[in-house]
């Protein structure tokens, strides 16, 4: 279980102490049938996130953010990170990275960073984000992934277009000899936890 692994991480001081939260989404069959639900999806993460489970975790653990309410919540975004795999992955870009930077600053998107940048730059300017930067993007995929190839097309028209993602605020990771499977996104929360909260 990951919890073992996450566990033995601190514990050999490979990360900081950190609280992880893993919810899942899956999207129903006849709202797939129905066809373009990618918009609503995106909303409907950003308020379950940002309205529901990020507060319940502040209210119920000891967090940086020194309440649960919004302004609080953007106070701690040094210490808030989010990765989403495949779809999460994809809603991550679309959500978070692009609307809710406020909140959090370390975020990855696995197996599925499929970025509209010129958008992306219009919304953090329409938000007033022109002077808030992230600290790190993170991005993988398996050299065998269908979503490699977006994965990789985003990845270089953020680094090229984009106002807050730079060689020097992410990284990109090919795994070898992977699919788009698990075994990529248990290895993206092992580097994230690193890479976000351990100084590497």
């Amino acid at each position: 279980m990951f919890s073992n692994v996450l566990d033995n991480m601190i514990s050999r001081k490979i990360c900081q102490p950190v609280i992880v939260v893993s919810p899942t989404y899956y999207l129903n069959e006849e709202a797939r049938e129905e066809g373009n639900h990618f918009e609503d999806d995106i909303q409907q993460m950003r308020f379950e996130v940002i309205k529901n489970i990020l507060p319940a975790v502040v209210n119920r653990y000891s967090t940086y953010a020194a309440g649960s309410d919004y302004l609080s919540l953007c106070k701690a975004r040094d210490h808030f990170g989010f990765l989403g795999a495949s779809y999460g992955g994809m809603l991550c870009c679309n959500a978070i990275l692009t609307y809710d930077i406020d909140v959090f600053s370390w975020i990855a998107a696995v197996s599925g960073l499929y970025a509209n940048v010129p958008e992306m730059n219009r919304i953090w300017d329409d938000l007033g984000f022109e002077n808030l930067n992230i600290n790190s993007l993170y991005t993988s995929a398996g050299d065998n992934d269908m979503m490699r190839e977006d994965t990789e097309e985003s990845y270089a028209a953020l680094l090229e277009f984009s106002t807050k993602v730079s060689e020097q605020n992410s990284v990109y990771v090919l795994v070898k000899d992977a699919d788009h499977e698990e075994r990529v996104w248990d290895n993206a929360v092992y580097d994230c936890l690193q890479y976000f909260f351990g100084g590497v």
